[in-house]
């Protein structure tokens, strides 16, 4: 999560790894916060991750998405959120890169440009250890 505090603007992703017989499946949510809450991921969309090695693993979406929203009262305060789950295959290629260097950087094209998030060193490893988990309960 990263944002503005003055104006309670923000982004953020939930990542998890699910595994269907042997296909690895990355999930992603992009959510924004008191920003532009209805978007789109379009069919064809690319999304991007970049590792500490410079390595990078480019997913493309494969139907259209858009966003779901939700707007809440916090005391005098309006928040709207709105968010969109994506699922994407990983190759033996991609589970390679991911299982040889940190993720540094999320980028997903979207309706309203790109939406880029920077990774905080402490989640790095997060995908990793969660492809780890699935393998390790076939």
């Amino acid at each position: 999560m990263h944002g503005n505090y003055l104006t309670a603007q923000g982004e953020a992703v939930q990542c998890f790894v699910v595994r269907v017989h042997n296909t690895h499946i990355l999930y992603m949510i992009p959510q924004t916060i008191n920003e532009q809450s209805v978007f789109t991921i379009d069919k064809g969309q690319k999304a991007y991750l970049k590792f500490s090695d410079k390595s990078l693993i480019t997913l493309t979406n494969d139907e259209y998405k858009i966003s779901d929203t939700d707007v809440s009262i916090a005391g005098n305060f309006v928040n709207d959120k709105g968010s969109i789950m994506v699922s994407y295959i990983l190759t033996d290629d991609d589970i390679k890169i991911i299982n040889n260097a940190d993720l540094t950087s999320l980028r997903f094209e979207t309706s309203n440009g790109n939406f880029d998030c920077e990774i905080k060193s402490k989640f790095a490893e997060l995908i990793r250890k969660q492809i780890a988990l699935v393998d390790k309960a076939k």
